[in-house]
């Protein structure tokens, strides 16, 4: 796929908390690098936080040769959110951040 040969490490600590709320990506292959962190104190922070990962995730390896339009990747994302939110109202207020970097080497 690519010319270059990554391989990435990743980490996380779960710092002053009493549970880490933080999901990544590491993906090589297609040099997708994703961190989401869940918000802490909100009920369902780190099911928002895996969600929107995998939703990201999911995008961006389907339109590997495609134009990234950053706002139909988040419309993609806060749907797969809203589905679950729909299916269990207690996650109604879940959140998280999210950070992606996509490489390529020419489009």
């Amino acid at each position: 796929m690519n010319s270059y040969h990554n391989k990435s490490c990743s980490f996380t600590h779960v710092g002053q908390r009493l549970q880490n709320e933080d999901f990544y990506i590491a993906d090589d292959i297609h040099q997708i690098y994703i961190v989401a962190d869940g918000m802490g104190g909100y009920q369902g922070g780190k099911v928002a936080g895996r969600l929107a990962a995998n939703a990201c995730h999911e995008y961006l390896k389907c339109h590997l040769n495609d134009p990234i339009y950053t706002d139909e990747l988040i419309e993609f994302i806060r749907t797969r959110l809203k589905a679950v939110i729909h299916l269990n109202p207690n996650y109604a207020s879940m959140g998280t951040t999210l950070c992606c970097i996509f490489i390529r080497e020419e489009f």
